[in-house]
């Protein structure tokens, strides 16, 4: 049996011998497009603009987007699209609600529209 059908059969038998009526139903929706491979971060400009972003806010973490030129790359490529950017280093794995908030009140200060995410 497969990791998804083992994944679904529990599911399946969870819902049928508990009823926990605690949960709200809802809907997530997480519309993302990863794109690998040599170079592609010289398509970031020319990819945002297409989708009709404006603003974006790079989120990176440590200084090995910097150390490794790849940050100074994805900002080329937005600037020749014509895309506005905001960076916002530090960010770590799961990060708790200050640097969400820090990240927040970066854009606010900027007076630029809300940005679309990018994750470096």
């Amino acid at each position: 049996m497969g990791v998804f059908k083992y994944i679904v059969k529990f599911a399946e038998t969870q819902s049928s011998t508990e009823k926990n009526t605690d949960m709200d139903n809802f809907s997530f929706y997480t519309p993302t497009r990863y794109k690998f491979g040599r170079g592609t971060e010289n398509l970031v400009g020319e990819m945002s603009a297409s989708q009709g972003w404006e603003t974006v806010m790079i989120v990176y973490g440590g200084g090995s987007a910097i150390r490794s030129g790849l940050l100074e790359r994805v900002c080329k490529s937005l600037t020749r699209a014509g895309v506005k950017f905001v960076t916002f280093g530090g960010i770590l794995p799961n990060p708790t609600d200050g640097p969400v908030r820090e990240a927040i009140d970066t854009v606010s200060y900027t007076h630029l529209p809300l940005p679309t995410l990018l994750r470096v």
